[in-house]
This record gives structure tokens, C-alpha cells and sequence, in this order.
């Protein structure tokens, strides 16, 4: 009896649980066909492959291609990927106010709502294939239009935002980025004036894991890591101001034609060239500019461009020797006629000159920070040809540090206080 008792409580129990799980999956179809019921157009942003955005005064056309938009009428230039996407989202998600039947419009026609020659004509695009939507007149109360899709008999009242987001000037449209690339594939960088050539490369050695970068004009030397991340984010991060031209002739009318700069980004061997010119006689804020490759002229803020108005030294590594701590396997250090001589064996550090004696590993350590920490105050010489001058023809003191046996790491050569008696010349 038990037994019976408990086999009928679970199927009752089943029974309820199966009608609990086909009741919530049923509400859960009927909630998303109700949604999609209201709204004004169905599809999916992401199937969406072109939109032609007519209006009574301009026709914009634009495709995807890939992860990116184009606008390709009136001109071929890049969209802004961001306006595109919120125009799909506002339209994907947008719900009809109300609908209002043929019955309804008995004895109206669509030129009484705005849509014979509608403000708006939009032509979604997808593999499968086009949509048109109409938008007319705003309603009475004005917080609203009609709308239409094309081969649909029955009127729409809806949002007056979807207007609004259709309703764009080219500009608005437009990609304002001036050079898309990626700082992180940049490898090679040039800044170009009428009087000076600088040229950054991104060398395949790495430090602490990160890419070494070194300046290979107009001298050979370290760059600074950070301010040539610095250099790249602030190009990666230009954004145009006003789109000004669209005509070649007008290189010659804002003087681009001989740039006041032109920086230059490699990403392999591929090289995209900004061409930076004067600022508008009425508004010393901006600069005319543009690339290379393109016909479009525009104005970009002048503080944005300043910062590439700088001087090899500006990109220098200020620090003076570059090692690894774990690589030093030996360090001396000459001072006029007295050297100290240290040997790193197994885990310790040991004195060998002027006298064999273990040495304090804790002050090692401090040495070869203080060593890894100098950084210079200022480039006085590339190439010093009287190093008397400095006292470096006979330094004060020389600090070697060295790998295994007899190979050299680095070496620094200590000279004469400046004039300010408060830093030494060094090389």
C-alpha cells in the first residue's frame, strides 16, 4: 500500500513538474512573440550588411565589410563604426506606438501623413534581403511620427527618436579618426620637419618581456618605452575636428602641400603618413591636416599635434645603464689607483681585490640598484671628440660590471662635476 502510495505521489509529482517546465517555456515564447509583435521592423543588427538612409536632401549609402562601415555615397570614407551601430540598435529594438489600420485610413491617402514623399527612406540590407521603412510627418502631439513599411497597407505611429537618430549630415556619419592603427602592432615610426628627420624602430629584443624600442635617426641610441607608447597612443587617440575638404586642389589653399610635419606609422611594412599644416588665420587652436594617401582635408586640435613637435632627445632612455641584476656575475670598481673586485659564486657575493673576503650581499644589492637607477639629467654630447673637457679622458672613477669570466655587460665611465657642482658628466 506504501509502496503504491508513493509511485502515485510521484507521477503527481512529475505531472506537476512537467506542466510547471511546459507552462514557463511556453510564457517565455509568448513574452518574445509579443515583443517582436510591437516592434516597428524585424531583424537582427548583426545580419545587417547595408542601409541606404535617404532624405529630401541627401542620400547617405553604407556597407559593412567585416567589422567595420563605409560610407560609400555621397563619398568613400570610412563610418563611425559607433554612430552605425546605435542607428540598428535604436531600429532593431524600436516599438510602434500604435498601428493604424486600412479600415481606419478610409478616405485618407499617404500624403496626409508626410509618406508620398516621405522626410525619410531607409533600405536595410541582409543576405536574405531589403526592407524599406517611410517615415513621414510628425503626429499631433509631436513626440511622434508616422511611419510605413514599404508593401504594408497599414500606417505606423512611432517614436520620434528613430527620426531623429536617421536624420545625420555626413559629418555626423564619418569616422573621425585620422589614422586607424593599433599602437601595439606599430614597428616603425617616423617624425619628419623641414629641419630634422626622427625615426623610432621597434627592435624583435624584448625587455621584461616587452618590445625594445630605439631611435635609429638622426642618432643610434635607447628610446624611452613610455614616451614612445606615449607618442603612439596620443596618434592612435587623434580625432578630426571639422572636415573641411574633400577636393585634391585644395592641398595647394591650406598650404599642405609643403606640411609643417608629416609622422608616418608602420605596422609591418604597411605606412600611414599625417601630414600636419598651419592653423586657420581666425582659430590658432586647430591645424589643417591630412593623410597622405586621402583627398579629405580637416582640422585637428593644435595641442594634440604639438606633442609630436619634439626633439630626439625627448624620446631618449634618460637611463644610463641597462642590465639585468641576475646577469651580473662581476663587478670592479676603479677609483684613481684603488680597485675593488667582487665575484659572484654560487649564492653569495665574495671580494677578490684588494684583499679575498666574503662579502655584505644586502650592499651588493643596494650597488647594483643605485647602478640600475641612474638616469641622465640631459644629453650633453653624442659625440664627444674632447673628452678632457669632461673629465672623462682620465675619469674619476670607472665601474665595470661583467657576465661570466671576462665579458663585458656594461661599463660606466665617471667624469667632472658641471659648473653647478651638483651633477657629474658621465659616459
Amino acid at each position: 500500500m506504501k509502496s503504491r502510495t508513493t509511485l502515485v505521489l510521484v507521477l503527481v509529482v512529475l505531472v506537476i513538474g512537467g506542466l510547471v517546465a511546459l507552462d514557463y517555456y511556453q510564457g517565455t515564447s509568448t513574452q518574445e512573440l509579443q515583443a517582436k509583435s510591437k516592434r516597428v521592423l524585424d531583424f537582427q543588427s548583426k545580419d545587417i550588411i547595408g542601409l541606404k538612409i535617404d532624405l529630401t536632401n541627401q542620400v547617405y549609402t553604407l556597407e559593412r565589410s567585416g567589422d567595420q562601415w563605409q560610407i560609400k555615397q555621397p563619398l568613400d570614407v570610412r563610418a563611425n563604426y559607433g554612430t552605425v551601430s546605435s542607428i540598428l540598435d535604436e531600429l532593431e529594438f524600436a516599438e510602434r506606438n500604435r498601428s493604424i489600420t486600412e479600415k481606419e485610413l478610409k478616405g485618407l491617402t499617404p500624403k496626409d501623413f508626410g509618406l508620398q514623399n516621405p522626410r525619410v527612406r531607409l533600405t536595410l540590407r541582409n543576405k536574405k534581403g531589403s526592407m524599406i521603412l517611410l517615415v513621414g510627418n510628425e503626429t499631433p502631439t509631436k513626440d511622434a511620427v508616422y511611419a510605413q513599411l514599404q508593401g504594408k497597407k497599414d500606417l505606423l505611429v512611432v517614436p520620434k527618436s528613430i527620426y531623429e537618430r536617421l536624420d545625420r549630415t555626413l559629418d555626423d556619419l564619418r569616422d573621425r579618426t585620422v589614422i586607424d592603427f593599433q599602437p601595439a602592432s606599430a614597428t616603425r615610426v617616423e617624425i619628419k620637419s623641414s629641419d630634422r628627420v626622427i625615426e623610432l624602430a621597434k627592435s624583435a629584443v624584448t625587455t621584461n618581456a616587452e618590445p625594445r624600442w630605439a631611435l635609429t635617426r638622426p642618432l643610434a641610441a635607447r628610446a624611452d618605452p613610455r614616451k614612445v607608447s606615449e607618442l603612439l597612443s596620443d596618434l592612435s587617440g587623434l580625432r578630426v575636428t571639422d572636415f573641411v575638404s574633400e577636393d585634391p586642389k585644395d592641398i595647394h589653399t591650406y598650404q599642405l602641400d609643403e606640411p609643417e610635419r608629416e609622422v608616418t606609422v608602420w605596422t609591418g611594412e604597411s605606412g600611414k603618413t599625417l601630414q600636419i599644416g598651419r592653423a586657420p588665420t581666425n582659430d590658432p587652436g586647430k591645424v589643417y591636416a591630412k593623410l597622405k594617401s586621402t583627398d579629405s582635408i580637416y582640422t585637428v586640435p593644435a595641442a594634440s599635434v604639438q606633442k609630436f613637435a619634439v626633439q630626439a632627445n625627448d624620446l631618449r632612455d634618460a637611463q644610463v645603464l641597462v642590465f639585468s641584476e641576475g646577469d651580473v656575475h662581476g663587478i670592479e670598481v676603479l677609483h684613481g689607483t684603488d680597485k675593488v673586485s667582487l665575484v659572484h659564486t654560487d649564492a653569495t657575493w665574495r671580494i677578490a681585490a684588494p684583499v679575498a673576503a666574503a662579502a655584505d650581499d644586502t650592499a651588493v644589492q643596494q650597488l647594483l640598484r643605485r647602478l640600475g637607477g641612474l638616469s641622465a639629467r640631459q644629453f650633453t654630447a653624442d659625440v664627444a671628440t674632447d673628452l678632457d673637457k669632461y673629465g672623462l679622458a682620465a675619469p674619476l672613477a670607472t665601474v665595470t660590471l661583467r657576465r661570466d669570466g671576462t665579458n663585458l655587460l656594461a661599463q660606466l665611465l665617471v667624469g667632472a662635476l658641471d659648473v653647478s657642482n651638483t651633477v657629474r658628466f658621465v659616459k
